[in-house]
């Protein structure tokens, strides 16, 4: 079998959870490079890194996008339907939520989640628009005309069949993995990165922004603003922000809250930095309003941190045991789920052993080899 992967989310500069899904799939697929039985080819939009670490019988193909957008949509609707068929595979993964309308060959799509049907975007400029749009129209398509539908968590697999009509058996649940690049630092060696950068001390708590309301930015800083003072004084939240024109609207909030001299600012961290940042965090606090994976929660639990999540979506299956879990649209609750953790060591302890037991429960070799279970099943149903 011959098995085509579109890739190209691997070379994009933006960080986010395609970019760590499609470099996990390729680093277990070099993992496993000695025992694959299938050809592979992947397609790419850019030379990237991610290039350097595949081996020689993984066959590769740049396709230059041109124009970002419009160049884009060519791409993925006619550049890439085009090398299908010229590299005559027999199956193509598109592994991050969108396919080409017209396809040469069966495929299989991974569905991380729904969140362009349930949320607008956040950000309605004519750019974020389009995007969502497309998404928008383009996913029931591509849903039901796939051969196979691959997710990453049980919820997002019950909510696929409900709104395209399709049946459950053509939705595998295969769960994705903490990102490759992300690793647990010494906490010497954490500090030291992060004071050389950003003149920042421990302790602190950890939180992750967004420009998608969904991720629930604003009721952490509001949660925040209720722990007792003694404790706000000892640690100050510590926020990354993978975009920049989301950061001065936070940093309106956290002055109106009154805790703009309690919050640091970390902006589009490189691999380092953010293995560095969760690795010297006391607490991660993530209570998202919809996640198809909840990848942060892993990569924290990885580097030895404790997490507080959500209690809906997938974050529950994920975590298992091994998070504090609030309602995330309880301020008050989230507040209380922070304290409850900053006030009991042993809890604090508890969370980081189970954590770091629940993250070695996911690896990019396992989800490599059930990917490949279900080429196997999409060519065979044929």
């Amino acid at each position: 079998m011959h098995v085509g992967i579109d890739a190209r989310a691997a070379s994009h500069p933006q960080p986010g959870g395609f970019k760590t899904y499609t470099l996990g799939v390729l680093n277990g697929l070099s993992a496993l490079a000695s025992s694959l039985s299938h050809r592979f080819t992947v397609f790419l939009d850019r030379p990237c890194r991610a290039q350097e670490t595949l081996p020689h019988d993984i066959r590769q193909c740049i396709l230059p996008a041109g124009i970002p957008l419009w160049g884009t949509f060519c791409w993925e609707q006619w550049k890439l339907p085009r090398a299908l068929r010229q590299a005559q595979v027999h199956l193509a993964h598109f592994p991050c939520n969108v396919a080409p309308l017209y396809c040469p060959v069966p495929f299989v799509v991974t569905l991380h989640d729904l969140a362009p049907l349930h949320f607008l975007p956040s950000h309605k400029s004519a750019h974020n628009l389009a995007i969502w749009l497309y998404w928008r129209l383009l996913i029931p398509i591509v849903a039901r005309r796939a051969r196979a539908i691959v997710t990453d968590s049980r919820a997002i697999q019950t909510e696929i069949p409900q709104l395209f009509g399709i049946s459950q058996d053509r939705v595998f649940v295969i769960p994705a993995a903490a990102s490759p690049e992300i690793s647990w630092l010494p906490r010497e060696r954490a500090n030291q990165v992060l004071k050389q950068r950003y003149g920042l001390k421990t302790p602190y708590l950890l939180a992750i922004a967004s420009k998608e309301s969904r991720k629930n930015t604003a009721r952490v800083l509001e949660a925040y603003v209720l722990l007792p003072k003694r404790l706000r004084e000892r640690f100050h939240l510590t926020v990354i922000v993978p975009h920049r024109d989301f950061l001065p609207r936070l940093e309106v909030l956290a002055a109106r809250l009154g805790i703009g001299n309690q919050v640091h600012w970390i902006l589009t961290p490189d691999n380092l930095v953010l293995s560095a940042l969760y690795s010297a965090a006391y607490l991660f606090i993530f209570p998202s309003l919809y996640e198809g994976f909840g990848l942060p929660v892993l990569e924290a639990m990885k580097c030895a941190t404790p997490v507080i999540t959500s209690n809906r979506s997938s974050l529950p299956e994920i975590v298992g045991d091994a998070s504090v879990l609030v309602d995330p649209m309880d301020v008050p609750a989230i507040c209380r789920g922070i304290e409850q953790v900053l006030e009991d060591n042993n809890l604090h302890s508890e969370l980081i052993a189970r954590g770091l037991h629940r993250a070695q429960a996911f690896s990019w070799e396992a989800t490599v080899r059930a990917l490949i279970k279900v080429y196997e099943w999409a060519i065979e149903s044929s």
